[in-house]
């Protein structure tokens, strides 16, 4: 059985026969020793026929001895060959002068092109599209009331960052190559964190229909929200115990001390109460520009008794279910808890999207970018503890090419 061990990532490799074959050879050329000498390939003397068939089955075949910039290379080609990343694309590489080539250019032509002349525009546009993603959020304080002064971590403390993730990760056995990509840096920092997982195993058919294995280590993208106004750390990871190892580690990166944040989470920073306190009233949002209404389409209550028991209210909108019914949502709103809440939120785009929250401090976005607009709402309802009233104050992200965003020097 043919096995081979490639702890990279896979690529469409598809993408091969998209890209202009000057291109390909230019992307090709500093590896040209191993695809000749290691991989037998025929390099070819004129650009126009490039033999696609032998480039697919050489870079389909990689093994763990297959240089990793040109593995990386194809994978971030193939994942932003969409229209929508290609014009982000373009609009990072005129900001940074490169030229584009002919106006008829594909868009893998284009990200191809780009990552020859600043790979690091194309790990900027890819953390953004990961960035727009549903994620949930959970939020850590820090341990003493004074916040210290911020700032901003220079490349020197992002690399002692990486480097003490990395050996958090790998005494867990989930990989080095640990990236730290910062996105913003006006009043505090949005980070997206790029790590490896435990190994995984698949089985694959070869070419001549023989069964083969294949041994790989997945990526993953987790995001992490500083704001130097209240201290909050907001993390997005997978498991509690990565949650945690976020804190301490950047707790010691940057302040110095591993506890701190508070990873008991002894201050809670939602609250529901406003559902009880206003009802219907504590949705409005008239007074945010960029949404156009919200309802409550779920609620799960926890009733004080000996049995556990717990109700779940789900609904286009709650409140209208509830009055069309003549019912009382909260017969005796001593004898309950609102557990979780998830809001149907329509933006001014006519684009619906949804967030959960469930205290003392996890929120759930549809997208993750929404993080500012609907915490400035949730401030302005009372949804937020009174110690994060400032907590909308961090911005989003910086716009692509901006001097805020300090991703380019990252590679």
């Amino acid at each position: 059985m043919v096995r081979s061990l490639c702890l990279n990532r896979f690529c469409d490799i598809a993408v091969i026969v998209r890209i202009d074959p000057q291109l390909l050879l230019r992307f090709l050329s500093p590896y040209r020793h191993y695809l000749v000498g290691e991989r037998g390939m025929n390099w070819p003397r004129h650009p126009d026929v490039t033999n696609y068939r032998q480039s697919m089955q050489i870079l389909i075949t990689l093994g763990p001895d297959a240089p990793s910039r040109m593995v990386e290379g194809l994978y971030y080609v193939s994942q932003l060959s969409d229209d929508a990343s290609c014009q982000q694309i373009v609009e990072l590489a005129i900001d940074a002068g490169i030229d584009l080539g002919v106006y008829q250019s594909a868009p893998e032509d284009i990200a191809i092109r780009v990552w020859i002349e600043n790979p690091s525009i194309l790990l900027q546009a890819y953390a953004e599209k990961h960035r727009i993603k549903s994620m949930k959020f959970v939020s850590y304080y820090p341990r003493q009331t004074t916040i210290p002064d911020f700032t901003y971590p220079n490349d020197q403390i992002l690399s002692k960052l990486e480097a003490t993730l990395n050996y958090t990760y790998a005494y867990t056995r989930t990989g080095c190559g640990m990236r730290v990509l910062p996105l913003t840096k006006h009043n505090g920092f949005w980070l997206m964190i790029r790590h490896g997982a435990f190994m995984r195993r698949s089985g694959t058919v070869q070419n001549d229909g023989s069964v083969g294995q294949v041994v790989y280590r997945p990526e993953y993208y987790d995001s992490v929200i500083y704001n130097a106004d209240t201290g909050e750390l907001a993390v997005n990871a997978s498991t509690k115990n990565e949650r945690i190892n976020y804190c301490k580690c950047l707790g010691f990166c940057l302040f110095g001390d591993g506890s701190f944040f508070d990873i008991q989470q002894r201050k809670s920073k939602y609250s529901l109460s406003p559902l009880i306190d206003l009802n219907r009233l504590s949705l409005v949002s008239c007074d945010i520009e960029e949404i156009e209404s919200i309802s409550l389409c779920e609620l799960l209550i926890r009733h004080r008794s000996w049995q556990q028991d717990v109700e779940v209210r789900r609904a286009d909108d709650v409140f209208a279910a509830i009055d069309e019914d003549s019912r009382n949502l909260f017969d005796d709103s001593s004898q309950i808890k609102l557990v979780r809440a998830k809001f149907r939120i329509k933006f001014l785009d006519q684009q619906i999207r949804h967030v959960t929250i469930r205290p003392p401090g996890t929120v759930i976005f549809d997208r993750a970018s929404d993080y500012c607009v609907i915490s400035s709402w949730l401030k302005k309802r009372g949804f937020l503890g009174a110690f994060c009233e400032t907590t909308s104050s961090l911005t989003s992200p910086g716009t692509p090419g901006s001097p805020e965003n300090g991703l380019i020097s990252r590679l």
